[in-house]
């Protein structure tokens, strides 16, 4: 099926709709030039109902992933916080590893890295359905801390519209790890 090319809108619109509905665009509020909102809209047609759009980031055209907090597990002003995708992944926020004898016996490809997690985080994937315990000690989880964390192995978050979503102190980083992967460990 081809796809009309992108249009640029520049104007305030109201938009509504939910993560599986898609959004719609209701119209154009106001033409204010100087309060425009520029966006670059994919419209679909379904059954000739032109409403129906799929809004884009337009600094880096394509669709933008929204995060859905899951929990946080904090001790002490320490906040690894766990985030579901509306794309079947999840992803993790915790602190950057640098110990070299942790690293070294990992194999991470150029876009991986490892976080290191409170393991009661991972309690708070039942808030998406799947099992808060910890049954199986495999991949995603790559090391076992001395002190009972978890070290999760995963693709790095890179993109600033994902990031733009999260508070990460400078000693912190996030993965993005597959549903399918973390429905492993229970």
């Amino acid at each position: 099926m081809l796809k009309p090319p992108c249009r640029k809108i520049t104007s305030t619109a109201r938009l509504y709709g939910t993560r599986n509905s898609g959004i719609r665009f209701l119209g154009v509020l106001a033409e204010r030039a100087e309060h425009s909102l520029a966006l670059d809209v994919e419209f679909r047609v379904a059954q000739h109902d032109l409403r129906s759009a799929t809004f884009f980031n337009p600094r880096w055209r394509r669709q933008i992933m929204h995060l859905r907090f899951l929990g946080k597990a904090t001790s002490g002003g320490q906040s690894p916080t766990l985030y579901a995708t509306g794309e079947d992944s999840y992803v993790v926020q915790g602190w950057i590893v640098t110990d070299e004898a942790i690293l070294a016996k990992l194999d991470l490809d150029d876009n991986e890295t490892v976080v290191e997690i409170y393991a009661r985080l991972l309690s708070f994937l039942e808030n998406d359905g799947l099992s808060g315990t910890v049954g199986n000690v495999v991949p995603p989880i790559v090391h076992v801390m001395e002190n009972g964390n978890y070290v999760v192995k995963g693709t790095r978050v890179e993109d600033p519209a994902i990031l733009e979503q999260m508070d990460i102190p400078n000693h912190e980083t996030c993965v993005l790890v597959e549903k399918r992967v973390m429905a492993l460990l229970g």
